[in-house]
């Protein structure tokens, strides 16, 4: 028989679980980590997200390890400067404690900020140099790119080849620098440059329908934008009658419908970036200026021209067809 003595025992013991149990399910005692979460926001210079998906992967990736809640936010219409900027400070009103851009007009959006600061972190994605106003930067030299573009295109064509430079008419600070390289080059190699802007069906057919008649003639197309350079590699495709007076087509871009066309053969040249890394540390360094412990850096990233053949090496496939 249990004596009373016991009961109370029993009693006693069975009030300190209940008490130790609603102690730690209440966080009384048992305090479980908290995890903060980083909301940052990136803010690109185009209508659509086609030209950023490794990008996007990075940034997944570092969101990931790092407990970061990422917004991709595109432009209603591209390279719109005043819009991508009051969507920067819309970002900032709404929460974003840190903010990724990659700008339209990087002259405008200085200017814009000098007057105005956001007062939260701000990371250029391709800028000209670390600017005053940003916290960071990662970039790839696309001056440079377009210079050694101009120069791999003055190895294979003679001087005497005509070269058209198709545009979609949108004005970027990356294109603009792209373009001044490419000229810079291809200048210097004595090449005969005639600029072509629009779109595939007003502008890029009719000037190689001028290739056809009235006199037949050559040319090598260079694209500045990756927009224009797939429309004239879906123009070869499409119609066999431009084929043989384009001598080589030319461009960069790392999306999968261009790296298709080069793959396939439209696109002889292209110039290509580690978008995957770009996205990654843009993510990290947001993350980190949302922390509080970010310093001023700059990263600078390798560009490569590759062929057709360098699809199937295994450092480029990993570095443009990453698995998350």
């Amino acid at each position: 028989m249990i004596t009373k003595r016991e009961k109370i025992i029993w009693a006693v013991y069975g009030a300190a679980l209940v008490l130790l149990f609603l102690a730690s399910s209440t966080d009384l005692i048992i305090k479980e980590r908290e995890n903060p979460v980083y909301p940052i926001s990136v803010v690109i210079e185009e209508d659509s997200d086609d030209q950023y998906v490794n990008f996007r992967k990075g940034m997944d990736q570092a969101a990931m390890e790092l407990n970061a809640d990422v917004s991709f936010i595109t432009l209603y219409e591209s390279s719109q400067a005043e819009q991508q900027l009051e969507m920067l400070r819309r970002e900032k009103q709404d929460g974003a404690q840190a903010l990724v851009v990659a700008p339209v007009d990087e002259g405008a959006l200085e200017t814009a900020l000098e007057a105005e600061p956001l007062e939260v972190p701000l990371i250029l994605s391709n800028g000209d140099g670390l600017a005053e106003y940003a916290s960071a930067e990662v970039s790839v030299d696309i001056r440079e790119m377009g210079r050694a573009l101009g120069g791999e295109v003055a190895g294979r064509h003679g001087s005497g080849e005509r070269i058209l430079l198709f545009e979609n008419g949108e004005e970027t600070s990356v294109k603009g620098r792209f373009e001044e390289g490419l000229r810079e080059s291809l200048s210097q190699a004595g090449f005969e440059l005639v600029s072509v802007s629009g779109d595939r069906e007003n502008g890029f057919r009719n000037a190689l329908e001028s290739l056809c008649y009235p006199a037949e003639q050559d040319a090598v197309v260079i694209a500045l934008d990756p927009d224009s350079l797939l429309e004239t590699a879906e123009l070869l495709e499409e119609s066999a009658r431009y084929r043989p007076y384009v001598k080589g087509v030319y461009g960069r871009g790392t999306s999968i419908p261009v790296l298709n066309a080069l793959d396939e053969g439209w696109i002889t040249g292209l110039c290509v970036t580690d978008d995957f890394s770009a996205g990654y540390l843009c993510a990290r360094l947001a993350v980190d200026g949302a922390r509080g412990t970010l310093k001023k850096t700059e990263i600078s990233l390798p560009f490569y021209y590759i062929e057709r053949e360098a699809l199937r090496e295994p450092r480029y496939e990993k570095m443009l067809y990453p698995i998350e």
